[in-house]
């Protein structure tokens, strides 16, 4: 027979498993992020769990809550899509093609990096102003965390 904690640790994987699905259930989303031309519908328990900034604002009357969506602008578009991917994941990965990739910083062949798109540590560190801006201390933690790994792998 399986004891509590082995219960409890299942019951919480299928819980997360099954938030995950949600992530991609437009139908049962109530709230509506736009940012970068681009449109993420969310669940606003979701956003209230993660940020107190978001808490506050569904229990205001402002336009926002009424319209049930709110612009993003002046965010990063990654670093934007990066905080969705983290309230239903509670991790974060951005897309290959959205920033150039880290490198020591003594390297024996020079790469081309495009100038326009960020570093690595650079997305990490939108990531983490954005949680900074937005009240999601989990974010924060992780995209601190991710900065550190990240630096410290370019001055190996």
């Amino acid at each position: 027979m399986a004891d509590t904690s082995t219960l409890q640790s299942h019951a919480q994987r299928d819980f997360l498993n099954a938030l995950t699905q949600k992530s991609t259930d437009a139908e049962s989303t109530d709230f509506t992020i736009i940012n970068g031309g681009q449109e993420f519908k969310i669940h606003k328990v979701i956003l209230s769990l993660h940020s107190k900034y978001f808490d506050r604002l569904f229990k205001s009357e402002y336009k926002e809550t009424s319209q049930n969506r709110i612009s993003l602008i002046g965010d990063p578009p990654l670093a934007v899509s990066c905080m969705v991917q983290y309230f239903y994941h509670f991790s974060y990965k951005p897309e290959p093609d959205t920033y150039t990739e880290p490198r020591p910083s003594i390297s024996p062949t020079p790469t081309q990096a495009d100038p326009l798109l960020p570093s690595l540590v650079q997305v990490h560190a939108y990531i983490y102003t954005l949680a900074e801006k937005y009240d999601i201390p989990g974010l924060k933690r992780l995209a601190k965390a991710n900065f550190t790994s990240t630096a410290h792998h370019m001055l190996q």
